[in-house]
């Protein structure tokens, strides 16, 4: 038993199981719900945030389709805002979740997710990975790391 759990831990599926927690904790959960407001701010927070992180990456997929746009990095709308904010959406949605894992009895071991899904897109796959790249191919790219947030939307700094 204890060499198919050592087993299982070294396959992908393993933080598969880690990122939906917060899933995992509602979907298992045999108590009642407590905390009925969680469950509605969670819900909230996941519609809000997934509408965010859905119009982020419609306007760069709009934006890339445009041949005018060669070879140069999308810094409008949500994108003047954050560098990643499809990233930051993604992020704030599994914290909707969690929101509703807390509403269930031992929900609280769920907050693993949201915390794992973050430090892999800030610095493991998402944001550190896609920049390396982007500074050697958009030449503009430089200049939109100095004036924009990486990860949190927040007003750009103004071009001197």
């Amino acid at each position: 038993m204890v060499d198919e759990l050592l087993q299982g831990l070294r396959r992908p599926r393993f933080l598969l199981v880690i990122v939906a927690a917060p899933i995992l904790a509602v979907a298992a959960s045999r108590g009642p719900v407590r905390a009925r407001w969680f469950g509605v701010a969670g819900t909230v927070i996941w519609v809000t945030w997934l509408s965010f992180e859905a119009i982020a990456d419609l306007r760069l997929a709009r934006f890339k389709r445009d041949p005018a746009n060669h070879g140069r990095g999308m810094d409008r709308g949500l994108w003047r805002t954050s560098r990643h904010p499809n990233y930051f959406g993604e992020t704030v949605v599994w914290r909707g979740i969690l929101l509703v894992a807390l509403a269930t009895p031992h929900g609280y071991w769920a907050a693993i997710g949201p915390i794992a899904i973050t430090f892999l897109l800030v610095r493991v796959s998402g944001v550190q990975m896609l920049e390396k790249g982007l500074l050697d191919r958009k030449p503009d790219y430089a200049d939109y790391v100095r004036r924009t947030s990486s990860f949190v939307p927040r007003v750009p700094r103004r071009r001197p």
